[in-house]
């Protein structure tokens, strides 16, 4: 059996969750703490239980894991906030991903252009 598609549905309240996280993500995030954290995508699971959060972390005090961790310890407190600003039958339960997507892009933008990051230093 295949995924099923994503419907318009999912995708509209993906949409609302990523605004409504990334406000609370302005709000009551400390960028000292955790770093320069950025929510680049959320999907939802097909019953609407589950949002996965891809975040990306830059400017980390220690590690990307560390501060995901830190994150991850503030997931009931954004649930409980969505359950309160989003009208849905159930508040979905929030994982966390780590979104690397931009470091690859990085990664493979200087063996491309090895050229580029010698000028630049």
């Amino acid at each position: 059996m295949g995924k099923r598609p994503e419907t318009l549905r999912n995708k509209r309240i993906a949409e609302t969750i990523r605004h409504e996280i990334g406000q609370l993500f302005i709000r009551q995030l400390d960028t000292s703490e955790i770093g320069l954290v950025t929510l680049t995508e959320v999907k939802m699971s097909p019953d609407l239980k589950i949002a996965t959060l891809y975040v990306s972390i830059f400017h980390a005090p220690k590690s990307k894991e560390t501060s995901l961790a830190l994150l991850e310890d503030k997931v009931s407190a954004f649930r409980r906030e969505i359950g309160h600003r989003i009208r849905m039958k159930y508040t979905p339960e929030i994982r966390l991903k780590l979104d690397d997507s931009l470091d690859t892009i990085e990664h493979i933008d200087t063996l491309l252009h090895p050229d580029k990051k010698r000028k630049e230093e």
